[in-house]
């Protein structure tokens, strides 16, 4: 592992020639002089990633294309773009919130996207119209989607929201005409206005029976509100001499 500081502008000939346990390197944005056979013989090198603005290439490098991603430093997150088109988000904190000029939005390459564990927010239009978007995985140190946050991913599987999560922000799955269904968990309180209008294909709204959200607050796609009941399992167990038996439910 290595990492090159934004201040560095030139890499030269066979820096890093026979680091065979070398698998993957970002390059700042500075870089822009890089000599000859600079990974030679680095055979475990999978994935390299440049810095957005980058003016490098699988030439310059000397690597295959296939192994060439890109890196936004927001913030304190970093979001890394792969070739086959994973969109992985990592760090910790929160989100920042976006008007569509986030590294996703509108960006047709993405079909995954991976939040890592510590990112705490999901921001406003953090996504919004990636429409080759499939899946995505939100981990449980998620509170709360933002206004927006996938709004015109038409080719989203489905969705499965953590029970972290506590708030769900305006037009937050707006145009999702490709979700079918979605399971909202009791720890969901707030929801904003519009935040499933346009899914035309979603047929199912799943919430626990002792969630505090009513049906009016998925405005026009309350008819699709389904309470889920959640039984546990209760074993027999015959009588004591101070506490009465029961059978099993």
């Amino acid at each position: 592992d290595i990492t090159i500081p934004g201040s560095v502008t030139s890499i030269g000939d066979s820096a890093f020639e026979w680091c065979t346990g070398l698998t993957s390197i970002e390059i700042p944005e500075g870089v822009t002089s890089i000599g000859e056979f600079v990974f030679f013989s680095c055979y475990k090198l999978t994935e390299v990633f440049l810095e957005n603005g980058s003016k490098l290439t699988s030439g310059n490098l000397g690597v295959d294309e296939s192994i060439i991603g890109t890196y936004w430093n927001e913030g304190d997150l970093t979001w890394t773009l792969t070739a086959d088109g994973t969109m992985t988000i990592s760090g910790s904190g929160a989100m920042k919130d976006y008007s569509y000029d986030s590294p996703a939005c509108d960006n047709s390459n993405i079909k995954k996207v991976v939040i890592e564990e510590d990112v705490t927010s999901i921001g406003d239009s953090a996504f919004s119209d990636c429409r080759s978007l499939t899946d995505i995985t939100i981990p449980g140190s998620v509170t709360s989607i933002g206004n927006g946050a996938f709004s015109g991913c038409s080719s989203l599987t489905g969705i499965t929201i953590p029970g972290s999560v506590t708030s769900i922000g305006n037009f937050a799955f707006y145009n999702c005409t490709g979700l079918t269904s979605i399971s909202i968990p009791k720890s969901v309180t707030s929801i904003g206005t519009y935040t499933f209008s346009g899914c035309g294909n979603l047929t199912e709204i799943t919430v626990p029976c002792d969630s505090t959200l009513t049906k009016d607050a998925f405005e026009d796609a309350s008819e699709k509100v389904k309470y889920r009941h959640s039984l546990v399992k209760t074993d027999a167990k015959d009588a004591t001499y101070t506490e009465a038996g029961n059978v099993e439910y």
